[in-house]
């Protein structure tokens, strides 16, 4: 289990109409209704990106001409648990790759 300090606040205001900054790349920005928009990341990969509330928890797609993926954020019930589950599918990889991080708030941070 990694050990990360976050606030259920901070979780939920966080992705509202927010970014995911790369330090010296353009943010990768998209509505939380759904909608596609296309970007290129820092890799020159043009995306089809969108996010959205799936049964209470944030799921982020993208797709691209040679795979895509998923990343759901989940905060668990006791708001001292995120699970962070990352999916990624490509004809480059042998199979479907899945995998899950387990965040927990450390003692006496907000």
């Amino acid at each position: 289990m990694l050990d990360a300090a976050f606030h259920p606040v901070a979780f939920a205001v966080g992705f509202l109409g927010s970014a995911e900054p790369t330090p010296g790349f353009p943010p990768e920005v998209s509505s939380l209704d759904g909608t596609e928009v296309q970007f290129k990341n820092r890799y020159g990969d043009v995306l089809q990106n969108r996010q959205r509330f799936v049964d209470g928890a944030l799921l982020q797609e993208s797709r691209t001409s040679d795979g895509g993926g998923s990343t759901q954020f989940r905060l668990r019930p006791d708001c001292d648990t995120m699970i962070v589950t990352r999916i990624s599918r490509s004809p480059k990889l042998p199979g479907v790759v899945e995998y899950s991080l387990t965040y927990a708030r450390r003692s006496g941070t907000p």
